[in-house]
């Protein structure tokens, strides 16, 4: 039994076949722009893991929030290096120059939908993004007051400030390499 299983997995690796990555777990920072929303930072996180099928599991989890209110959560996707102009369902609009906390970079983004706290300020929001086309993407997790930012019939440009940040302070990315 054991020769057939390490048989298979010879076959799987030599046609490219991976198991899934390791779900991953950041937690939050204050935000670029705006530190004065609530948020309980010990047990708000986000969840990601990059599936066998190229596509990006991507779970925002907050606890401690302001009570039943909207948060829209988005990635922000730095473009050096830029694998392309989709991330998955998402068309990625140009890259644009952006400075926070003192740091200036090139980034563009995808607006993923919108958490929607309970009365006590929890609040959940899971997607599939993807196929995800290879490369390397060095992105930052974020969740902004409100919703409608950035997107056609939205709130704007005024309240688009970020109140968290994953994984650090702007500038501070996680990489993603899809293969």
């Amino acid at each position: 039994m054991k020769k057939i299983l390490l048989i298979a997995a010879a076959i799987a690796l030599a046609f490219g076949c991976t198991a899934a990555n390791a779900q991953t777990k950041q937690t939050f920072k204050s935000g670029w722009d705006k530190l004065d929303e609530p948020l309980d930072y010990r047990q708000s996180y986000v969840e990601w893991q990059l599936m066998p099928n190229r596509n990006l599991r991507i779970s925002y989890h907050l606890h401690g929030a302001a009570r039943s209110k909207l948060y829209q959560v988005f990635v922000s996707i730095f473009c050096t290096p830029m694998p392309g102009t989709d991330l998955g369902q998402f068309k990625l609009g140009a890259c644009g120059s952006a400075t926070r906390q003192g740091v200036t970079a090139t980034l563009t983004g995808a607006e993923l939908g919108v958490v929607t706290t309970d009365p006590n300020g929890t609040g959940d929001f899971g997607i599939v993004v993807g196929p995800v086309a290879p490369g390397i993407y060095n992105v930052e997790f974020g969740v902004r007051d409100g919703a409608g930012c950035n997107l056609a019939g939205g709130s704007g440009q005024t309240l688009c400030t970020v109140d968290f940040q994953s994984p650090g302070n702007y500038g501070t990315t996680t990489a993603i390499t899809v293969q």
